[in-house]
Formats: structure tokens, sequence, C-alpha cells
């Protein structure tokens, strides 16, 4: 992923969709910082629908119950691309992982 970036920086946007491709086969699946840094590389390559499908997977993880942050996220992507339902649920998720949350989008 970070040689996408890379690659990003440069203006190479082929070589960049090259690199996604490799980051996108090599992932394991079972690494979250590495799912959400291919999240957020997704959203910058303009491909946010393959974005919010990891991001909604994550979100609905036990283990991510508590993770506001990843929850408020979700329901941006989601507002984003019109998904009420997924942004709903991601909301009512933030909420409840953080009652400190006073916004959603």
């Amino acid at each position: 992923m970070a040689l996408a970036r890379i690659q990003l920086a440069m203006k190479s946007k082929e070589g960049a969709e090259q690199e996604l491709a490799a980051a996108l086969e090599s992932v394991q699946g079972n690494d979250v910082r590495e799912l959400r840094e291919l999240a957020d590389l997704l959203v910058t390559m303009e491909r946010k629908p393959d974005a919010l499908r990891i991001l909604g997977s994550l979100s609905a993880e036990k283990d991510m119950a508590k993770d506001a942050d990843l929850h408020l996220t979700t329901a941006r992507l989601a507002r984003d691309l019109k998904d009420v339902a997924l942004q709903q649920t991601a909301c009512a998720r933030a909420l409840a992982a953080d009652p400190a949350v006073k916004k959603c989008p």
C-alpha cells in the first residue's frame, strides 16, 4: 500500500493502480490496521464502494464494537455513497461505543 501512495505522490495513476492490485492480492484480511489502510487507499483511488465494503465488514465485527472512530468513518462513507441503512447502523454502533459522540453523519 505504501508503494501505491508513492506512485500517487509521483502522479502515476497507472503505477498506483498496479500497486493497489498487488496490495489487494496480498492482503491477509485478519489485520485490522492493514484493512483500514487499504480502505483509506481505496477512497483515495476513487473506489469508495470497495472501501465501504471493507469498513462495513470491519464495523460489524464484535471485536470492533468499541471502536467509535471506525464506526464514524464507516457512517461518513456510507452517507457519501447514500447507503442509508449502513449509515444508520454505523451511527448506532458509534453511539453505543462512545456515549461522548454527539453527532453522527
